[in-house]
């Protein structure tokens, strides 16, 4: 029976000895990789398992009792020598890929060109390096003023490196104008990362035959430099030993001076030496690891490639493409610290996921691991240029590194928005990022409209304009012009757009939507409000500074930000959210959804979790109902749920690092008619936990088939319940009413008088008023209290 050695000095001196000693016949073995699952206990820890070289990064799933990580043969047998306990996931995982890439065979001719874009390669549907080369040496030919190459390195086996330089004949040249950065391949398995750089370049010039006005900026004004291979020996190898796909080779193919073993991880050895020999752990130091650093930083073709690329040119923006993961990762990934332009980067990070809603967050916050040497670290901190570097991982881990042919598309086409966003923060154009909106009158809208620079040099100043997709809406934009000034580092600029003239829209004519255009000199982007104009009521359930409208379970309660002193709802105060927790907060009562046609819940909010474990919902838990239902936002999203061991598979919820505040909207379509509460819950699991979730504002939002608009005022709001053979008009107030008298109308939807009475008050501040629904034929009304002055009013529907 496997055990664990209950030494650790005993361990890791045994460990080190076996590693030293191992050797590999390279000339003739080929080395195969497999998945395993290896335990964690507190005799042997996920820093015990790093020791031992196992590859952590992209996609590996690493949880409080195990991690799911990639071996080759020379540690498999090192774990079977410690008598380490380990399961095996998937053995030779090559040719596992190629056995998946072959049951799923294409048409043939798709591997042609169509619509002048080479959309598959010979290599199990991916391009081989010649192939990559001849889609750029092609754009060569056909724009030999816009495109140019040059060789930046060369490798160990003699093989160039070659860097694309995209822009008008002095712009791509140019080592002053901002520059946006594209490299594909540091790790050689990464099949999906050259297909990207290959049909991005490829949509970008049909882009540009077409004269898009963004391009064309583009090409006077801000160059594209790509690297579609830099690890060309690694690529090749992998194609040589699988030409049908599937091939498993990471490094580079230096062959190491005494060490055991062949080549080094160039994503571990960027300098300077502080980042590459941190003293955190993230490389390893013994040859035979994938994450093998290097004898030096910048000891590799590839690294020296980079840097010299950087030392030559402006690039203010770089994304380097791996695989797998669907995360973004960011620097700081040498030390335990926040990046200093961390707003920045949650504002770059939230911009390239708004579509994915893929989680972002430093290497340990989205892979619980730590990397030191890599090329983020290194473009960002590791020269006074200050690169906005980030790393996309693209595919998820059921895909691995060689996704089947059908999938191959798909997640190219996920990744455009993410290169266009990039391209767009170096040319210095802001970012749309949310809208909160609130109503005062039953005639108009109000919409603040939030715009933030992603990038680390200051945004250009735009021309706005504001304009409706229905026009056959009778309501109308007030001031439907305005203008975007510079936006510096870091900042954001917010603009108030108004809907008014609502009362006059027709019944049941209820979606609308507003449409923001920046304009440049030469070309506009666009972001679209949808959004429902009439008959809006709006409900206050947290406002920032007390609870009346929620009860606060198992810790939720007021916290505050220093030195701002704006206050929020957490469940974590002034700490991290406990591990093996549940938290939840919600409605103290009941709230009816009957007589509406649209309901949403919108809230202000930030989070902080553990990826691919803790995390938050908004709710909706149903009047009689035994469970809640997790609502879906513009911002939550189920894909590590697999892993997740405290949400179901399926669930909807917020996870990863969030911290600029974020407004969102939950629908509540599904319980239209229905009654129940509205809530937030948070849940942990045991291990690492982070912030939390913190709430600002929340309300719903409802929409009701009557021609009046109705929003909460100065009262709280009035509620409406059907209760058997009778409806209950309740009111909750802070105060006693000066006058006590209570003025309560009910009309149709027509505007008729069909019921009126004074109350009185009393001494309470919560008022009952029932009315039997014998009273009204069946219809839609409006109920009308008036206190002190003051109307609120609301619709509910009589059905008999």
């Amino acid at each position: 029976m496997i055990t664990f050695y209950r030494n650790r000095t005993t361990f890791l001196l045994i460990a080190t000895l076996i590693l030293c000693f191992l050797k590999i016949e390279v000339a003739t073995a080929q080395m195969k990789f497999h998945s395993v699952i290896i335990p964690i206990s507190k005799d042997f820890t996920l820093s015990d398992i790093m020791k031992l070289g196992v590859e952590l990064d992209h996609g590996a799933i690493i949880n409080e009792s195990s991690v799911h990580g990639i071996i080759n043969d020379i540690l498999l047998d090192s774990l079977k020598r410690l008598e380490v306990p380990y399961s095996i996931e998937q053995f030779d995982l090559a040719n596992y890929y190629e056995q998946k890439i072959n049951e799923q065979k294409f048409d043939h001719t798709l591997l042609s060109v169509s619509n002048s874009k080479k959309l598959y390669g010979s290599m199990g549907y991916y391009f081989t390096l010649d192939e990559i080369y001849e889609i750029f040496t092609s754009l060569i030919q056909q724009y030999p003023l816009l495109i140019h190459r040059e060789q930046i390195g060369t490798t160990f086996e003699n093989r160039p490196i070659y860097a694309f330089h995209i822009g008008e004949d002095t712009v791509k040249y140019s080592k002053t104008l901002p520059r946006t950065l594209i490299t594909s391949v540091h790790h050689a398995r990464e099949a999906i990362t050259p297909t990207i750089s290959c049909y991005f370049v490829q949509d970008f010039f049909e882009k540009v035959a077409y004269r898009d006005p963004f391009c064309m900026y583009i090409l006077k004004h801000s160059p594209i430099t790509i690297i579609p291979c830099l690890n060309p020996d690694g690529y090749e190898y992998n194609r040589l030993t699988y030409p049908n796909g599937g091939g498993m080779w990471r490094k580079n193919r230096r062959i190491i001076p005494n060490e055991e073993g062949i080549g080094v991880d160039p994503n571990r050895n960027y300098g300077p030496k502080e980042f590459w020999d941190a003293q955190i752990e993230g490389s390893a130091t013994f040859g035979n690891s994938e994450i093998y650093r290097g004898d030096s930083a910048f000891s590799e073709a590839e690294t020296q490639a980079m840097r010299t690329l950087l030392e030559n040119y402006n690039i203010k923006t770089a994304l380097n493409f791996h695989s797998r993961g669907n995360v973004i990762v960011t620097p700081v990934s040498y030390s335990n610290t926040n990046p200093p332009d961390d707003p920045t980067y949650h504002y770059f990070c939230a911009q390239h996921t708004s579509e994915t809603k893929h989680p972002f967050g430093k290497n340990f916050q989205v892979f619980n691991n730590h990397v030191r040497g890599s090329s983020d670290d290194f473009l960002y901190l590791g020269t006074s240029k200050k690169v906005l570097s980030i790393t996309p991982e693209v595919g998820n881990s059921n895909e691995g590194f060689w996704p089947i042919p059908s999938q191959i598309f798909p997640l190219v086409q996920a990744s455009f928005p993410s290169i266009y966003s990039a391209i767009k923060s170096t040319s210095g154009i802001s970012y749309f990022y949310c809208y909160s909106s609130s109503s005062t009158s039953y005639n108009f809208i109000d919409y603040n409209l939030q715009f933030v620079n992603t990038s680390l040099q200051p945004t250009q100043p735009c021309l706005l304009f504001f304009s409706k997709l229905n026009s056959n809406i009778n309501s109308q934009i007030v001031n439907a012009t305005d203008s975007l000034s510079a936006i510096s580092v870091g900042g954001s600029h917010t603009k108030m757009l108004q809907l008014t003239n609502l009362n006059s829209t027709p019944i049941f004519d209820t979606k609308e939507g507003i449409v923001i255009e920046q304009r440049y000199d030469s070309f506009s982007f666009f972001d679209t409000i949808y959004c429902n104009v009439l008959k809006r009521s709006e409900y206050s359930l947290y406002n920032g500074e007390k609870t009346t409208n929620y009860t606060a379970l198992k810790g939720w309660s007021i916290d505050e930000e220093v030195p701002s002193g704006i206050k929020f709802l957490t469940e974590s105060v002034r700490s991290n959210t406990r591990p093996e927790s549940i938290f939840t907060t919600q409605t103290e009562q009941n709230i009816s959804l009957e007589g509406v046609i649209d309901a949403y819940v919108e809230f202000d909010a930030r989070w902080d979790f553990e990826v691919h474990s803790d995390g938050a919902i908004v709710f909706f838990h149903e009047k009689d109902s035994v469970k809640a239902t997790a609502l879906q936002s513009e911002r939550s999203n189920n894909f590590w749920n697999e892993f997740n061991p405290v949400f179901p598979v399926g669930t909807p919820y917020f996870n990863g690092r969030f911290q600029q505040r974020i407004v969102q909207r939950a629908s509540l379509n599904q319980f239209l008619g229905r009654s129940g509460k509205i809530g937030f819950q948070v849940r942990s699991s045991y291990g690492i936990t982070y912030d939390g979730f913190s709430l600002y504002k929340a309300k719903l939002v409802t929409f009701a088939p009557n021609i009046t608009n109705i929003s909460e005022k100065n009262i709280s709001p009035l509620n409406v319940q059907n209760i058997e053979n009778t409806i209950m008009f309740s009111i909750s107030s802070e105060s006693i009413p000066v006058n006590p008298l209570i003025d309560f109308s009910i009309y149709s939807v027509n505007g008729a008088l069909v019921y009126s009475q004074q109350y009185e008050w009393g001494s309470q501040n919560y008022k009952g008023i029932s009315i039997f629904k014998d009273v009204f034929p069946s219809g839609a009304y409006v109920v009308s209290i008036t206190i002190d002055g003051q109307t609120i009013k609301e619709t509910f529907t009589v059905v008999r």
